[in-house]
C-alpha cells in the first residue's frame, strides 16, 4: 500500500515527449506498461549492507538486469535480533497493558514510570496473560489479575501474595529464577514504540549496538501529508514487503482514492548503488511519466509529459524508504515500516512528510481541512483496496509452494517496474533472508496458507485499526454521540410540528405565521434526520466499509 495522494502531480517537471524517450533505452520501453505514479521518500541510513541479490530470470530478456554476485560472504539474516516498530506510542494507554504478537510470539507492552517496558505475554505462576494485568500505583509494577503476583521492569517478581516471606528475605520464592518474566528490549523512535523479540541472555547487549532505522528528517520543520498511520493487515510478511515496493499498482488498485489509471503512464527503474555509510540493502531509481490530470485520457502525439522522478530503498528487515526528488532535491518523504506478526499477518506503519515548512496559516488549514481522523479513513481505504487483492494472492502463492513450485515460476513480470520486487524476493528466499521469520517452533512464518476469510472478516476496520488508534475511536465515540442527539432532536421537532398542525386544525386557523412555523419546525426534523443518518454512516466507516474495485 501506497497512500500517495494525487493533488501532489502537478508538481512534477515537465519534459516534453522526445526527451523521455531519449532518457532509456528502446528496449527497455518496450515492454513496460503505462502507468503513472508519485512517491514521497527519503534517504537511507547505516546496517546492514546487502546489495548482491541477483535478478531473476522472470524478468523479461529487454530489462536491464543487474550485474550477477555470489551470496557466499552473506551472512543469514537472525530476524530476531532486530527492531520492529509494535505501536504508536500516542495511541497507547500508559495505565493499560497493551497485548501485542511479534513473530508468532505473545507479548504485553506496558508502562512503568515512563518508561516502555516489553514482556513476554505470560505470568510464570499459571501462564495467565500479564495483558490483562494492572498497573499497581503504589510502585509501577505489572500485577498479574490472576493471583496478584507482581512484576517490576526488569521481569523481577516483587511480590507474591501468597507467601509470608517477603521479595528480599532468603528463601522467599521470589529469588528464585523461575519466578522472572521474560523481557525485550524496547526503544521510542520517531513517535514509535519499537521491539527487539530476542529472549536470548545477550538480547540487551546486542540491541544496544544497534538502533530502530529512522530518517533525518526534521519533523518540526517539514510538514505533514499523512500523520503516522498504523493498521494490521490480514496477510503474510512477505506479501506487504512486496507491496510496499510496487508503486505501479497505486493509479489501478486505489484509483479514485489516492491514484488515477487514466492518467497513468510508463514507468521505468534501474539498480543504482548503495552508498557505504548507508544502512540500505538494495536501492532502486524511478522515471515515470503521467498526464497531466487535467487532461484523464490516454496520451496522444504532442502531449506534454510529467516525469516523477523517484529512489526508493529497502532496509532491513522490514522498511522501504520512498523520496520524491524535484529540481535534485527531495520534495516528499514516505517510510512505510512492517512488522510480522503471526502467519497471514502483519502490521503496517507509514507517514508522510513534505520536505520543507510552509506558512503557518497553511498549516492550520491543512490540519482544519484534514483532521487526523479524516486521513485514516482514507489510508482505511487504501489499505481495503489492497487487502481484498493481497490475501487472495497471497494464498495462491503457498499453494503454488507447497505444490514445489516458486514465486519465479509463478511470477510473469516483463517490466521494471517490478525490478525491485524481483530484487527482494531474491533476497527473501535466498541464502540472506532464508525464506523469511521463523516462529518459535521452527516452522517458518511465512509458509502456511492462510484459512479462507469473506470480505467483512477481511476488512474489518475495528480490530484492525480503530480501537488501536486514539483520534478514530474518538471520532467514532462523537459520531455515535451525534447521531444520538440528532436523533433525540428529529423526533422532538417532529412531536412538535404535528402538535403544531393539531392545534392548528382546532382552532381552524391557517394564517401565514403558523404555516411558516409548521414549515420552520418540519424543516428542522429533516436537518436533524439526516445529521443522524449522516453520523451513523461515517460511525460504520471506522468499523466496516464494503470494497468493490468493480465499482471504482
Amino acid at each position: 500500500m501506497l497512500p500517495l495522494s494525487s493533488r501532489f502531480q502537478a508538481t512534477a517537471c515537465r519534459t516534453p515527449s522526445s526527451a523521455v524517450w531519449r532518457s532509456f533505452p528502446r528496449n527497455a520501453l518496450r515492454d513496460v506498461s503505462y502507468y503513472g505514479w508519485r512517491a514521497p521518500v527519503a534517504k537511507a541510513r547505516p546496517g546492514h549492507l546487502v546489495r548482491t541479490t541477483q535478478l531473476d530470470k522472470t524478468v523479461g530478456q529487454d530489462v536491464p538486469q543487474p550485474e550477477r554476485s555470489v551470496e557466499t560472504d552473506v551472512e543469514p539474516l537472525d530476524w530476531t535480533k532486530a527492531w520492529y516498530p509494535v505501536a504508536i506510542e500516542s495511541d497507547l494507554n500508559p495505565m493499560a497493558p497493551k497485548p501485542i504478537e511479534i513473530l508468532g510470539r505473545d507479548i504485553v507492552l506496558w508502562n512503568e514510570k515512563g518508561e516502555w517496558r516489553c514482556f513476554e505475554d505470560v505470568c510464570p505462576h499459571r501462564l495467565a496473560p500479564l495483558s490483562e494485568g494492572r498497573i499497581e500505583p503504589s510502585d509501577g509494577s505489572l500485577m498479574c489479575s490472576y493471583h496478584g503476583w507482581r512484576f517490576d521492569g526488569g521481569g523481577n517478581c516483587v511480590d507474591i501474595p501468597q507467601v509470608k516471606a517477603k521479595t528480599h528475605e532468603e528463601g522467599s520464592p521470589c529469588k528464585n529464577s523461575r519466578s522472572k518474566v521474560t523481557t525485550f528490549p524496547t526503544k521510542v523512535v520517531d513517535g514509535m514504540v519499537w521491539v527487539w523479540p530476542d529472549a536470548s541472555p545477550s538480547a540487551y547487549i546486542d540491541s544496544s549496538m544497534s538502533e530502530p532505522f529512522r530518517t533525518d528528517v526534521d519533523f518540526e520543520a517539514s510538514t505533514t501529508l499523512y500523520p503516522l498511520y498504523m493498521r494490521e493487515v490480514p496477510y503474510s510478511f512477505d506479501i506487504v514487503m512486496e507491496n510496499s515496493m510496487d508503486p505501479s499498482h497505486v493509479a489501478y488498485a486505489h484509483h479514485g482514492i489516492q491514484g488515477n489509471r487514466d492518467t497513468a503512464g510508463w514507468m521505468e527503474a534501474k539498480v543504482e548503488k548503495v552508498p557505504e555509510d548507508s544502512k540500505a540493502a538494495m536501492r532502486i531509481g524511478m522515471k515515470s511519466l503521467m498526464l497531466p490530470t487535467a487532461l484523464k485520457q490516454a496520451p496522444e502525439e504532442g502531449d506534454e509529459e510529467i516525469v516523477q522522478t523517484t529512489e526508493m530503498e529497502f532496509i532491513e528487515p522490514g522498511t522501504t524508504l520512498y523520496s520524491d526528488m524535484k529540481n535534485g532535491k527531495v520534495f516528499m518523504h514516505l517510510m512505510i515500516n512492517m512488522t510480522p506478526t503471526s502467519p497471514g499477518k502483519s502490521k503496517l506503519f507509514f507517514r508522510g512528510v513534505i520536505m520543507q515548512s510552509l506558512p503557518w496559516f497553511v498549516k492550520l488549514q491543512m490540519k482544519i481541512a484534514r483532521p487526523k481522523w479524516l486521513v485514516h479513513l482514507e489510508n482505511n481505504a487504501v489499505s481495503d483496496g489492497d487487502i481484498v487483492l493481497l490475501r487472495p494472492q497471497g494464498q495462491t502463492l503457498r499453494k503454488a509452494a507447497q505444490q514445489g513450485e516458486t514465486w519465479n515460476s509463478k511470477y510473469f513480470i516483463p517490466s521494471t517496474a517490478d525490478l525491485m520486487i524481483a530484487k527482494f524476493r531474491s533476497w527473501f528466499h535466498g541464502k540472506r533472508g532464508g525464506g523469511g521469520p521463523k516462529l518459535p517452533n521452527g516452522d517458518l512464518l511465512c509458509s502456511s496458507v492462510e484459512p479462507l476469510l469473506n470480505k467483512e472478516e477481511m476488512l474489518d476496520r475495528y480490530h484492525s485499526h480503530t480501537k488501536h488508534c486514539k483520534a478514530c475511536s474518538g471520532a467514532m465515540r462523537n459520531f455515535g454521540i451525534l447521531e444520538k442527539c440528532a436523533s433525540v432532536v428529529a423526533a422532538g421537532l417532529g412531536v412538535s410540528m404535528l402538535m403544531i398542525v393539531q392545534g392548528l386544525s382546532k382552532s381552524g386557523g391557517a394564517g401565514a405565521g403558523p404555516i411558516g412555523k409548521v414549515v420552520c419546525v418540519g424543516l428542522g426534523a429533516l436537518v436533524a434526520l439526516f445529521v443522524s443518518i449522516k453520523s451513523k454512516q461515517m460511525k460504520q466507516k471506522f468499523v466496516y466499509t464494503g470494497y468493490d474495485h468493480w465499482a471504482t
